[in-house]
């Protein structure tokens, strides 16, 4: 064991420039949702350079009426855009062991701050847009594949790698892919963590409200209804509904210990076209998070509720433009032995702990594949101006990853 641990941690050190170099050009390379095509084909490119098996999965405009598309961009289309699933096979052909799920989308470049589409390196850390939020994990999947076929490693289950569109707007890539039933043991998505075991995520509602006044002249205040002000009653709603449902929702599992695990946030407000005119039109936009006591159809109807019980009733048009269930993985479950051991393998500790965020789990825990989020980098690097990931970290990743790969 130790013999072939060593030998592992060699291959990885040895590709770990050419995994640089590639995280390079993919940074390079903007792939911001709803624009992930070049990257995509790039990506195909590389991993059947490497001897493995990329296929571009198409997309099509059916899923734009899919009951669970996130529907944050009206209009998108799909036709001529692909996710991307790399295999590499097991002793037991057609026998699903480790699934891998990295998206290739990224938010737009900072508009102050190096994460832009040009990677810089230093001192063994990489930046640029896309450098941890998920760039980097793709590189980490390829570093983990690519080591393993260079080494003639065949995984007892087959290993599958989906790289997908469109996570930072709701997952409507993983929602593509896991149309299918996947018949996979164990599933890792790849997001920074500190490469601590994230073995739960928040659910997430997304909302877009809009307010109808009545417009008119500052002069003439009796006449008017500013949507802008209703806009900031919406807020107060809203606010006071999730005070108490952090109350109700306080120590939920596994949950514990987070003061505040499911923020709710404001993140658009548009009302307006000259300040002497009262609006007659406002829209809020935000996030509000919810822990596993609660459903996204819950939030939903409770919400409504909420609205209709207010003096905005009749005078307001809600919308949501995501909603996911939260996930979770028993602890007890395998998958978490199984990590935690390929940790320790790769001299890395094994923390278990949660994501107060929303990421792509949901999409294989919903059809009853246990699955954990894990990955280098940082969290608090996600979205950032100065988005970075050290190149060290990918490494040891990549080294939990093929640990992992060969336990059946």
């Amino acid at each position: 064991m130790e013999t072939r641990t060593a030998e592992i941690r060699a291959r990885i050190a040895a590709l770990l420039p050419t995994a640089q170099d590639l995280l390079v050009r993919l940074i390079a390379t903007p792939s911001c949702s709803y624009e992930e095509e070049p990257l995509a084909i790039l990506l195909s490119e590389e991993f059947r350079k490497s001897g493995l098996e990329a296929e571009l999965a198409p997309l099509d405009d059916s899923l734009a009426f899919h009951e669970l598309l996130a529907r944050v961009t009206p209009g998108i289309s799909y036709a001529g855009r692909h996710n991307l699933i790399v295999r590499l096979a097991g002793k037991k052909a057609g026998c699903g062991g480790l699934l891998l799920n990295a998206h290739m989308d990224t938010v737009p470049p900072a508009q102050q701050g190096s994460a832009g589409f040009r990677a810089g390196v230093k001192d063994g850390v990489i930046t640029g847009r896309g450098a941890c939020d998920a760039k980097g994990q793709i590189v980490t999947a390829y570093l983990m594949l690519r080591a393993m076929k260079e080494l003639g490693l065949t995984p007892p289950l087959d290993v599958m790698l989906h790289l997908v569109v469109e996570e930072e707007v709701g997952g409507n890539g993983s929602l593509a892919l896991t149309e299918k039933k996947w018949d996979y043991r164990k599933v890792v998505v790849l997001e920074s963590t500190d490469l601590a075991i994230l073995t739960a995520t928040r659910g997430t509602w997304w909302f877009r409200i809009l307010l109808r006044g009545k417009a008119g002249h500052s002069a003439d205040p009796g006449g008017t209804v500013s949507a802008l002000k209703m806009a900031v009653s919406a807020m107060g709603l809203l606010e006071a509904y999730h005070k108490d449902l952090l109350d109700r929702s306080r120590n939920t599992p596994p949950f514990e210990g987070f003061e505040n695990p499911m923020p709710l946030t404001f993140g658009v407000l548009n009302s307006g076209t000259w300040p002497a005119t009262v609006p007659d039109q406002a829209t809020l936009e935000g996030v509000m998070g919810f822990l596993p006591n609660k459903t996204s159809a819950e939030i939903s109807a409770e919400i409504r509720q909420l609205f209709e019980d207010s003096p905005l009733a009749g005078k307001y048009q809600l919308d949501v433009t995501i909603a996911r269930d939260p996930s979770v993985t028993d602890r007890r479950d395998p998958l978490i032995a199984q990590i935690s051991s390929a940790c320790l393998e790769a001299g890395q500790s094994a923390t278990l702990s949660v994501l107060p965020a929303f990421c792509d789990p949901w999409f294989y825990t919903r059809q009853g594949i246990p699955a954990v989020v894990f990955g280098a980098g940082s969290l608090k690097q996600c979205h950032s101006a100065n988005e970075s990931i050290p190149l060290a970290e990918i490494a040891v990743a990549a080294e939990v990853l093929v640990h992992l790969a060969l336990q059946e």
